[in-house]
């Protein structure tokens, strides 16, 4: 079951342009043929929380604090946030 809602995901991402291909020169000046904006997962709300769920499911023990670093893309952090039972 996990293995089909990581396909299903893995193919939405690229449906809606989060893996790009070309030539890139990342921030750190390494040059990569692939590109990863994970900002896009934002404009889908319910692949946005089928992602968080999917994270939540890979943690083995309890989360009390979630801290992400402020820089782009945040998106994975307010993800998990948004679905935590805390929220």
């Amino acid at each position: 079951m996990f293995n089909q809602h990581l396909k299903e995901v893995v193919l939405d991402l690229y449906d809606i342009g989060v893996f790009q291909f070309g030539s890139f020169v990342l921030k750190t000046g390494i040059n990569s043929p692939i590109y990863v904006d994970l900002r896009r997962i934002i404009s889908k709300p319910k692949l946005f929380v089928l992602i968080a769920k999917l994270m939540w499911k890979e943690f083995d023990y309890p989360v009390d604090v979630i801290c992400g670093v402020p820089y782009t893309p945040n998106t994975p952090n307010t993800c998990l946030l948004y679905t935590s039972d805390a929220a």
